[in-house]
């Protein structure tokens, strides 16, 4: 909620998806989310509407910690052409060493670097047709079948 309220100047909106585990938590984010006129909360997605949402959005934000393990969500955006913009976690560093997005130490970094890929349509784009390759080369369910496959016929990867 810090970024969208960092950049309301931006013609920038924010689609705040996830569950409404009806903690106190949950209540003030989603209230908060109401108070800021370039976000809407949609909720819980199925696996087929968070695709179709990552397709039409520019830039994936991502909020998780470390602890919750690697998102499929950053695969399901590269999958998209969509560069993800991630605060405090780059797994393995890929974010940064494959320039598949940015990682941002704080608020205000990930507000810059967000506002950076909103000014340098060329850069969103390169690191969207780059996440795109990356994906399909390391995560590409043809190629895991065959791996997964070969995996359990005893061979070596």
């Amino acid at each position: 909620m810090d970024l969208a309220e960092s950049l309301e100047d931006e013609r920038v909106h924010f689609f705040f998806a996830g569950r409404n585990d009806g903690s106190n938590f949950s209540k003030k984010i989603i209230a908060r989310s109401k108070s800021l006129s370039n976000v809407t909360y949609i909720g819980e997605l199925s696996f087929d509407e968070t695709n179709e949402l990552i397709s039409k959005s520019h830039i994936f934000v991502n909020t998780s910690r470390p602890n919750e393990g690697f998102p499929n969500t950053f695969i399901q955006s590269w999958m998209r052409k969509t560069p993800v913009v991630s605060l405090e976690f780059d797994p393995d560093s890929i974010l940064e060493n494959k320039k598949l997005g940015f990682c941002c130490s704080n608020n205000y970094n990930m507000s810059e670097r967000v506002r950076y890929l909103l000014n340098n349509h060329n850069e969103l784009v390169s690191i969207g047709e780059n996440a795109r390759l990356f994906a399909t080369e390391k995560y590409d369910i043809n190629k895991i079948s065959r791996d997964y496959a070969k995996l359990f016929r005893g061979g070596i990867l």
